[in-house]
């Protein structure tokens, strides 16, 4: 009987073990999934402005609703709606990044050269959450 209640109590404890390392996995995933998610809205809002080509194509593309035409109002903000919050969520991540590298950087050419890069990056990818606000906002 001792050995049965010992062997269920590990049994259950391994169960529990294997449960946390696949919640973990599947949180890793989508911190993943969300990471890429944040770059691509940026590059596709890179891809959109000033090409009205590439912004039907890429909209046609991204939009989510199969019952709904493309051309839908609706189904296009929803869509730059989500373009925008992840770009947003970019330049969040960028700037803590940068923050973090402008810490750990020695020598102070070596910082100087890295803030104007990481500068012009950073604006770069601000000017795209503009681009597909005004994009969005103009979605009518």
């Amino acid at each position: 009987m001792q050995l049965y209640v010992r062997l269920a109590a590990e049994e259950e404890a391994s169960d529990h073990a294997q449960k946390g390392v696949f919640e973990e996995e599947k949180m890793q995933r989508e911190a993943d999934a969300s990471f890429l998610r944040c770059h691509l809205a940026v590059i596709f809002g890179l891809f959109m402005q000033g090409n009205k080509a590439n912004q039907r194509a890429l909209l046609e593309l991204l939009s989510e609703s199969a019952s709904q035409p493309v051309t839908s109002s609706t189904n296009i903000r929803t869509t730059l709606n989500r373009l925008v919050d992840q770009a947003r969520q970019f330049v969040a991540f960028f700037s803590v990044v940068v923050q973090q590298q402008s810490q750990g950087a020695e020598g102070e050419e070596l910082i100087e050269n890295s803030r104007k890069v990481d500068d012009r990056e950073q604006e770069v990818a601000r000017e795209v959450v503009r681009f597909l606000e005004s994009l969005r906002d103009s979605a009518r």
